[in-house]
């Protein structure tokens, strides 16, 4: 059974799909209930408090005090093409405080013309923050595309100490 929780964050609430512990789908919730995620999911939900999903709020609560080997260490089942399971599993090496241009992480993986192809794959990342397409940049250093909102890929660099000031 897929279970739906959410937590507060310093960046506003944070809503994940989990089954037996496994992370199915995380969402940013920018000021929507989490009924919007619930129907999203097009799955019947059970709300949970504690048990597995407390492996997944003590990683997402010491992300935010700045550890994320916890988050590193979540196991996660997204859906996706071979080429986005590829490269959400090559950002998934990325450091916390580190930021990789979607040409990098194309090369990463061995597919060196696939910038474009990189950035559609981020756009689809079914789980921000565990999978951080937000440390994903421009080759120019430009801070582009992050589905949740530019302004919050400036709050999580920040929190990394990747941003120091814009």
């Amino acid at each position: 059974m897929i279970q739906l929780a959410q937590i507060e964050t310093p960046v506003g609430g944070f809503a994940y799909a989990h089954q037996d512990g496994i992370m199915l789908r995380t969402r940013f919730m920018r000021e929507e209930p989490i009924e919007v995620f619930e129907s999203m999911l097009n799955a019947t939900m059970v709300r949970s408090e504690f048990g597995q999903s407390l492996q997944i709020e003590d990683a997402v609560q010491a992300y935010f005090a700045g550890d994320d080997t916890k988050m590193a260490a979540l196991n996660i089942r997204p859906t996706g093409s071979s080429f986005q399971l590829q490269a959400w599993t090559a950002l998934r090496a990325v450091p916390f405080g580190h930021t990789v241009s979607y040409g990098e992480l194309a090369l990463a993986i061995g597919r060196r013309h696939s910038s474009r192809a990189m950035g559609a794959a981020m756009g689809a990342n079914p789980i921000p923050l565990v999978v951080p397409c937000h440390r994903v940049i421009g080759r120019s250093g430009a801070l582009v595309g992050f589905g949740a909102g530019i302004d919050l890929k400036i709050a999580l660099l920040r929190h990394e100490g990747r941003l120091l000031s814009l």
